[in-house]
């Protein structure tokens, strides 16, 4: 009986040949067979329309031609070191030119067919067009670079010690950036005093990789003009999970922090006006009409 429905099975299958024609015709996956020596023997129709050229144009042309100039040595070494059993096939990234000029980028597999003694008789490439891919990964990074540029006046990035790597943005806010590259935030020069309380637990928070926003401190600018500072930050990670340091917004809030103080100071000094004032004063809500408060002369007054 369990050899009957082998048989069967072996019977539903197509041979060898039939099957490889089906796939290699009706793949989504761009396929390619080349000589040794690089030239296109055969080409699928998923990568004829990646390159957009036709098969018997490509089989004019070796794989160095359609390759992009920034990627060609990397390719031609990798594919020799293959051939030649010195290294592994593996997946890639490749950019490819298309036969109108453009750039097509293309996640890349490869393989070498061989003989029974081992000898290399012609290699494979499966290729898959991420173009689209790239295309919306880059709006995507211009989109937040943009979000970030209105929402913040700087950017910026540190690595696993807390030693900035990258600040773009921070020379339009007077500052040359090497004086903060390869630093931490606290050994920058020209910090204002800090209770070191709070340096502390700025960096205690920093060494347990958690978020924060908001943190202010101070800092002389080359013209040696004190600015109120504010950064929000967070821990990046790598696709193992490893800390890779931090990245965020930073923002010069100087302005924000001197208006603060006026009003602070106004609100202090009506404060002390009221109290001292020997005329009855006092100040209502407009609904209710409850008392939101009254002077000492009001309460001398009226006995409350």
């Amino acid at each position: 009986m369990a050899k009957e429905k082998r048989t069967e099975t072996e019977a539903a299958l197509p041979d060898d040949g039939v099957m490889f024609r089906e796939l290699f015709e009706n793949s989504a996956t761009g396929v390619a067979l080349f000589s040794i020596g690089g030239r296109f023997l055969r080409v699928n129709p998923a990568m004829c329309r990646m390159l957009g050229y036709s098969e018997p144009e490509l089989q004019q042309k070796t794989h160095l031609d359609v390759i992009h100039l920034d990627d060609l040595e990397a390719a031609a070494m990798s594919r020799a070191q293959v051939i030649s059993g010195k290294a592994k096939s593996r997946l890639a990234e490749r950019r490819y030119v298309h036969k109108d000029g453009s750039t097509v980028w293309a996640q890349v597999a490869g393989a070498v067919v061989r003989d029974a003694s081992g000898a290399p008789l012609c290699t494979v490439l499966f290729a898959n067009d991420v173009s689209g891919l790239k295309r919306a990964v880059r709006s995507s990074e211009l989109r937040f670079r943009r979000m970030v540029e209105m929402s913040s006046d700087w950017y910026w990035v540190q690595d696993e010690q807390f030693h900035f790597v990258e600040v773009p943005g921070l020379d339009h806010q007077g500052d040359d950036t090497d004086i903060v590259l390869g630093k931490a935030r606290w050994e920058i020069a020209g910090l204002a005093p800090l209770p070191e309380k709070v340096w502390e637990q700025h960096r205690a928070k920093l060494s347990r990789h958690e978020s924060f926003s908001d943190f202010m401190f101070l800092r002389h600018n080359k013209s040696g003009e004190l600015r109120y500072l504010s950064v929000s930050g967070e821990p990046l990670f790598d696709e193992q999970g490893r800390f890779r340091g931090y990245h965020g917004i930073g923002k010069d809030i100087t302005d924000r922090a001197r208006d603060q103080k006026a009003l602070e100071d106004s609100e202090e000094r009506y404060r002390m006006l009221f109290d001292v004032q020997p005329q009855p004063m006092w100040v209502v809500d407009a609904k209710s009409l409850a008392f939101l408060a009254v002077n000492g002369a009001a309460m001398r007054l009226y006995g409350y």
